[in-house]
């Protein structure tokens, strides 16, 4: 695969995972109130729950995502979980409990947990393998302060005492 075409298709991905997240709060609470008959204000905490499972096990299983990808390949995992992604939102449209919108934003979390897999694959195609991810903490904010404060007036490297 081609750097560009490869390149399209990676920022692609990890735009359609951004836009999952924020495609389903403005339909929650109407999804909710008509699977449970609540109210507004307990399909708002439901809709809170269901947002936070959906984060913690994006959160959980970006690890596992990274592992497999290093094992079968970044771009099959990629096409697997936009697959499973879009299979588990239509899960979640005909949903007619709580716990089925539950098991389907479980497995969104862990289908949306990618971002490893995409930096991944952006490295694996870049020509200049890892430089713009090896500059990031270079240019941080805070390193400028605590790159002067860890030298001295000639610009040499001080030992780690002047910390304590």
């Amino acid at each position: 695969m081609s750097q560009r075409p490869a390149l399209t298709f990676i920022l692609i991905n990890v735009m359609l995972d951004s836009i999952g997240i924020g495609l389903i709060i403005p339909v929650m609470p109407d999804l909710i109130r008509e699977v449970d008959g609540g109210s507004l204000a307990e399909a708002a905490v439901w809709g809170g729950l269901l947002m936070t499972v959906f984060a913690v096990m994006q959160f959980l299983c970006a690890p596992m995502m990274g592992s497999l990808s290093d094992r079968f390949g970044r771009r099959p995992i990629l096409l697997a979980t936009l697959l499973i992604m879009s299979l588990d939102y239509l899960v979640m449209a005909v949903a007619g409990t709580l716990w089925l919108l539950f098991a389907g934003r479980i497995v969104g979390g862990v289908m949306a947990a990618t971002q490893s897999t995409a930096t991944a694959f952006i490295a694996d195609i870049s020509k200049h393998h890892g430089a713009p991810i090896a500059q990031v903490p270079q240019n941080h904010p805070d390193k400028p302060a605590l790159h002067h404060r860890n030298r001295d007036p000639e610009g040499r490297q001080r030992d780690a005492d002047h910390l304590r």
